[in-house]
């Protein structure tokens, strides 16, 4: 969104020092002291790893390396930034001290009744246990290399006789909004399996994330026309949290997307968010 439009920029204007986390596997983090990406290892971890591992690290780096004593940050998180904060603060609750506040643009963490046709469309191949999940899961998904990109620019390009069929992919439509058959319904650990779930868990089933764990200041950013994060299930996580607030978007036509590249994502996020932190700050 540019220098004037963008959060990270505003926060700097404001005087604040803004870190970006970096997650594991995407474009600017696919290196390893020992592993390549073309070995299959490379690629096995989840966004629990995430969560569990890469978010602390990040925090203590932050906190360390900013050298002024401060003992906590504010975290802000969009859609799987969300899902991997729930998931430390909830496995390592020592961690909510280090947080002043917790901005969750978009918030995933149940999704049954997410309508994302994409995700629907392979999550009963690769969120289950069989010979698709075995296949894809120490495999790069859609690897960001030239072939990759010259593929989706020529079949989704505005001349393509494909651009219908991407389109749908996006579609934003509110209508069949309620998919209670997706997945579980519940926000839980890596699920191998009944037989090694016995191995891992001592359980057939994961168990859930604590989410009731979460003391740190959480604010829930949310829209109704958000086909990743439903409202019902944005509300359902509300539930669990004891030290939240919610803050539903006015516009119907909110999506996903919105919470970081609307046009006027200044105006409704941003600009909230950082009086937020500002009043947070002025009680410390």
């Amino acid at each position: 969104m540019g220098p004037d439009n963008a959060l990270a920029f505003q926060l700097a204007d404001e005087g604040y020092a803004v870190w970006l986390g970096n997650a594991r596997g995407n474009t600017y983090s696919r290196n390893h002291t020992t592993r390549s990406t073309e070995h299959p290892y490379f690629w096995r971890f989840s966004w629990h790893e995430i969560g569990y591992f890469d978010i602390p690290a990040m925090i203590d780096y932050a906190l360390k390396t900013n050298e002024q004593g401060h003992k906590s940050i504010h975290y802000i998180g969009h859609s799987q930034g969300t899902t991997v904060f729930y998931t430390l603060m909830s496995t390592r609750p020592e961690y909510n001290d280090k947080i002043r506040t917790a901005q969750m643009l978009a918030p995933v963490a149940f999704m049954n009744n997410m309508v994302n046709p994409l995700v629907r469309a392979l999550g009963p191949y690769l969120g289950y246990q069989n010979t698709y999940s075995l296949l894809f899961e120490s495999q790069e998904f859609l690897p960001y290399n030239d072939f990759v990109l010259a593929l989706a620019y020529n079949a989704c390009g505005q001349d393509s006789r494909f651009s219908s069929y991407c389109s749908i992919l996006y579609d934003s439509s509110p209508d069949g909004r309620s998919n209670t058959e997706q997945q579980s319904g519940h926000f839980r650990y890596y699920d191998y399996g009944k037989k090694k779930n016995m191995k891992v868990y001592d359980l057939k089933i994961p168990p859930d994330y604590p989410t009731n764990l979460i003391t740190s200041k959480t604010h829930l950013w949310y829209g109704d026309n958000d086909i990743m994060a439903a409202v019902v299930d944005v509300l359902r996580l509300s539930d669990t949290l004891p030290n939240m607030e919610l803050h539903h978007m006015e516009d119907p036509e909110w999506n996903h997307g919105d919470f970081v590249t609307n046009w006027e994502v200044r105006k409704y996020i941003n600009d909230p968010i950082i009086n937020l932190i500002k009043e947070m700050d002025a009680q410390n």
